[in-house]
Formats: structure tokens, C-alpha cells, sequence
């Protein structure tokens, strides 16, 4: 990112610096730790909603990524609302003040990085519950690194127009793995013993993209979650193998080739995969591993 371009309009307060506004040449932002030798530390309401881009700061439609500082503490309210274009925010578990409304309207974000200092306290569900599109989010803490996927949910209000209320029916899984941030921390056994509840709500591809992740990445991941998560796997190979192959995961086929093939059979489904997405690379190694794993039949021709 290219932050020689970028000019900000702030306050300086109490020895600290309140973000403003932002221009910039490009479409991404990195908010800067210190401004004239005063930390960042907060950004203000509306900064870059779409609303306030009349003076040709950066924002709206425009901004499609944001880096904070592990200075800011505050994000205030709607300071990114309706951003629609936002695809990546990177911030510290520093930020304890979260705005109403920051990131309403922010349909595109895809990606979440949090990186952690001191204690693994985070407003991460704040952020998770204003952005309710699946989400995929990299955990730096200071003892590992955890990517883990919130599947998206969204809320439908149902009438009842004979007893006269309203209720909220909430679809998908995404809730229930939002609310295993518990006192501010991920909950790793919990968002793992939520697997059981997500089959039936959500499709396949979203499963494997769960699972591969706690797999390539097992960041306080028991043995019995590791063991679901491989079972579900193996009962759907093919599928997550054609899956893997479509979306040239190379990491990934590695991994499920490692701990889901067991049998020459299992090999031939997932070196079929690569074969049929021309995965050359992949198909290479696999080929590899399945001389070693089951050695190779030697032809045998009668005359």
C-alpha cells in the first residue's frame, strides 16, 4: 500500500489526533500511528460514509480497503456507512469504542484481519454482527495465527397480523458462530462444537471452506473436532475435492489428500479432480504421493 499519497485532515486534542477525512490516490487507506508526533487515536463519525465526499475525500464507492493503526482506540458512528465497495479491514484488538452504525452498508467485506497485543479481548463481534456477510478472519495473536470463517445470516421479520406482533426469524448459520465470542474472546471449542448445527443451514462449499481453514490452521482445534471435520470430508470427497480443484486451493488439496485419503480408491477421486480442472501442478504431487502411499501395480500381459 502506497502511503506517500495520502493526505488527512484531523484535530489535535489532548495530545492526540482525531482522523477527519482522508484523500488519497488509489482505493486503499492506511491510517498513520502518529500525525505531527501525536498518536491516532480516533476516527471520527462519518469520516468516510458516502455521504461526505463532496470535497473529493476518499470514501463511498471508492474505498475498498482500510488499515487502522494499533493507536486508534475509537471508530466513531457511521464513519464507514455505506461503503459499498469495502472489501478488507485490518485493525488491533485496540479499538474498544465502536461507532452505532460504522459499518452499516458495507456489503462487500469479505475480509477481517485482527491482530492482538497484550490480551485477546477484541469488539470483533461488534464488527462481525454490522457486517453479516460471510466473513473470513485471520486472528494474529501473540502465541499463533487462526484464520476462521462467520457464515452469513440475515434476519427476516415475520407478521403475525391476527395476535398483532412482529417476529425476527434469523437464517443461516452465521449467529450462532458470531455469539461464540464470548467476554470479548473466540471461543474455539465452541465455534468447533457448532459444526452439528451448521449441516442442514448451509451449503457444502461453505463447510469446506470452514473446516479446511481450522484444519491448515488449528489453532486450539481438539482431537475430536479435528476427527469431525475430517469425517465430513472423507464422507463427501469427491465434492471437496472437485470443490478444492475449481477454486485452485493448492494448500488445501495438499492437506485433504493428507488427512482424508486412505485407500488407493480415495486417491484415484481426488487425483480425478485435479485431472478435470487441469490442476497440473497438483495432479504432479498427487501422482507423487500415490506411488509412495500404494506403490504402483506392475501390468502384467498374457500371450
Amino acid at each position: 500500500m502506497n502511503t506517500e499519497l495520502q493526505r488527512f485532515d484531523y484535530t489535535i486534542e489532548n495530545e492526540t489526533v482525531r482522523i477527519n477525512a482522508c484523500y488519497v490516490n488509489g482505493t486503499s487507506v492506511e491510517i498513520p500511528e502518529c500525525i505531527e508526533g501525536y498518536p491516532v487515536t480516533e476516527i471520527a463519525a462519518y469520516t468516510f460514509s458516502a455521504s461526505q465526499l463532496a470535497d473529493g475525500r476518499i470514501g463511498g464507492n471508492r474505498l475498498e480497503e482500510v488499515v487502522f493503526p494499533k493507536t486508534v482506540t475509537k471508530v466513531g458512528r457511521y464513519a464507514f456507512y455505506n461503503c459499498k465497495q469495502l472489501r478488507r479491514i485490518e485493525f488491533w484488538n485496540s479499538i474498544v469504542d465502536l461507532g452505532a452504525g460504522a459499518f452499516t452498508g458495507c456489503h462487500s467485506v469479505r475480509e477481517i484481519g485482527l491482530h492482538f497485543a497484550d490480551n485477546k479481548k477484541s469488539r470483533l463481534r461488534e464488527f462481525l454482527l454490522e457486517l453479516p456477510e460471510e466473513q473470513m478472519v485471520d486472528l494474529f495473536y501473540e502465541d499463533g495465527y487462526a484464520r476462521v470463517l462467520f457464515p452469513e445470516f440475515y434476519e427476516e421479520n415475520i407478521e403475525n397480523t391476527p395476535a398483532r406482533n412482529l417476529s425476527v426469524d434469523t437464517h443461516g448459520s452465521g449467529m450462532i458462530y458470531r455469539y461464540c465470542i464470548v467476554a470479548k474472546e473466540i471461543d474455539f471449542k465452541m465455534y468447533d462444537e457448532k459444526f452439528p448445527l451448521a449441516l442442514g443451514r448451509e451449503f457444502n462449499h461453505t463447510l469446506f471452506k470452514l473446516i479446511l481453514q481450522r484444519l491448515r490452521f488449528p489453532y486450539q482445534l481438539t482431537e475430536n473436532a479435528k476427527k469431525r471435520y475430517v469425517r465430513h470430508l472423507k464422507e463427501f470427497l469427491q465434492e471437496a475435492a472437485e470443490w478444492i480443484a475449481k477454486e485452485q486451493l493448492v494448500e488445501e488439496m495438499y492437506l485433504l489428500e493428507e488427512l482424508c485419503v486412505e485407500t488407493a480408491a480415495e486417491m484415484e477421486i481426488v487425483i480425478a479432480a485435479a485431472v478435470q480442472y487441469k490442476e497440473a501442478m497438483v495432479m504432479s504431487h498427487l501422482m507423487d504421493r500415490k506411488r509412495k502411499k500404494f506403490g504402483v501395480k506392475r501390468k502384467v500381459f498374457e500371450l
